[in-house]
């Protein structure tokens, strides 16, 4: 067997529970937490920050407590989480069960680690799958056999069974189908977002024959539900040739998954990732508006995730043409305050960017020479706001990256405040246009064009 290739510290061992409101219903909506007389013992000890727990399946707060306390969470199915603490950057991945116990502590490098090696692995199955298609970029986009492809990911799959299994005596029954199961998530996930995504792929492709070895649907599904998602889309694409209703495609996840609250989920997630706009349904965005929306809320009244549905069916609503824009404030390079209300009577183009993001640097100079041209008009503005999470790194790239014909500002870590959260903004460059009266025009422009010229023109015109 070979060793596994993960940091040391991740195999080393080591009061009052806040549940958040998200948690509440989680609870009532999700079926798989039950009442607290029993579940799953988590402590921090040692810990004086925070610690948050996320569920990664459906990408939501589990839990929120204070270091040093000791909470139980009432689960009934195993799922994995998502452990943050306090500020720190780092975090670590857990199986959480409906019984057992975890210990989570901070190493002196300001790491995170639990007491398990169930944990030990299902991180390990995280990074090494990172590292696995970093080591294999060349090969897997250059080679014109996409056989071959998915032979290396089934080879590689294979081999890390042999090394959770190599751990069997130390684990649960729970935790051996959960590692199982995240192993081929991952693997699978990728090769679908390499035909999807990055191939384009029709879905009648051979390339695809590999989502026949997925398995489910069962409960474990929820820890990474895109896996089976993308696989229903390409069953559905292989008998349809094109999905061209929302609803009706909800009505084919209800009729292959029997389970309705695994159904239910799939929905939900399906819709999230939508709403999100996340790449795997770039080719569906342009059914989705408000009047489909209030649909599909409609139908979906008496799902399990409903309110679930209804937070991220909001977060579109809000940004529909014609609504008002969120009135942000953000910073100068000298300190100065601005608030988008101060541009009123103004035409204003939004460029939320990161100096980490390499596709907003690309399309940067598009965006500035667009400004240009509207330089000399009074009634235009040019917001370049950054996101960064650090001011220091946004002055830095300024010093030689200042343009006139724009106004740069920073909302630090903008993605995850109430910027980020209103514009419904989950990726960037993320470009949107708002008109004179501080009202929406679209939050959903893809790239600067000559479209976008004539947006602002004809806003200009009114």
């Amino acid at each position: 067997m070979g060793c596994l290739k993960v940091p040391a510290h991740r195999f080393n061992i080591i009061g009052a529970v806040c549940i958040s409101p998200i948690m509440c219903l989680f609870i009532s909506c999700s079926q798989d937490f039950k009442d607290k007389d029993s579940g799953m013992t988590i402590r921090a000890p040692h810990i004086k920050d925070s610690v948050i727990l996320t569920d990664i399946g459906a990408d939501v707060e589990i839990t929120k407590f204070s270091g040093n306390d000791t909470i139980v969470l009432p689960m009934v199915h195993s799922t994995i989480g998502k452990i943050k603490v306090g500020n720190y950057k780092d975090t670590y991945l857990t199986i959480l069960e409906p019984t057992g116990k975890i210990a989570i502590r901070t190493l002196s490098d300001s790491t995170l680690t639990t007491d398990r090696v169930a944990d030990s692995l299902v991180n390990y199955l995280s990074e090494s799958s990172l590292d696995f298609i970093n080591k294999n970029l060349d090969f897997i986009f250059t080679t014109k056999n996409l056989d071959s492809v998915v032979r290396l990911f089934e080879a590689y799959k294979v081999r890390r069974e042999a090394n959770i299994e190599a751990f069997s005596s130390r684990l649960s029954a729970s935790q051996t189908e959960m590692l199982q199961f995240y192993n081929e998530a991952r693997l699978y996930g990728f090769l679908q977002f390499y035909g999807l995504v990055s191939k384009k792929l029709e879905a009648r492709n051979d390339f695809y024959d590999f989502i026949e070895k997925i398995d489910g649907p069962d409960q474990r599904l929820k820890a990474f539900p895109s896996v089976f998602l993308n696989k229903l889309k390409i069953e559905y694409l292989r008998v349809q040739g094109t999905l061209d209703s929302l609803p009706d495609f909800l009505g084919h996840i209800d009729r292959n998954i029997a389970d309705k609250n695994i159904s239910d989920f799939l929905k939900f997630v399906f819709l999230k990732e939508l709403i999100e706009s996340s790449p795997y349904w770039e080719p569906e965005w342009e059914l989705l508006d408000s009047r489909v929306l209030l649909n599909i809320l409609h139908i979906e009244k008496d799902s399990d995730y409903h309110d679930l549905i209804q937070e991220y069916a909001d977060k579109f609503l809000i940004t529909q043409k014609g609504e008002t824009a969120f009135d942000f404030t953000g910073e100068l390079p000298d300190g100065t305050i601005l608030r988008l209300g101060d541009l009123k009577g103004k035409v204003v183009f939004i460029d939320t960017w990161a100096t980490w993001c390499a596709p907003c640097l690309i399309d940067r100079p598009k965006v500035i020479e667009m400004a240009k041209k509207f330089a000399d008009h009074p009634n235009v503005a040019f917001l370049m706001v950054s996101v960064d999470d650090s001011r220091q790194k946004w002055i830095t790239f300024l010093e030689n990256h200042t343009e006139a014909a724009t106004t740069n500002l920073f909302v630090g870590d903008g993605m995850n405040t109430e910027f980020g959260k209103r514009y419904n903004i989950n990726s960037i460059p993320n470009y949107m246009l708002i008109d004179k009266q501080g009202k929406i025009v679209d939050a959903y422009i893809k790239q600067p064009s000559a479209k976008v010229e004539e947006m602002i023109l004809r806003e200009l015109s009114k």
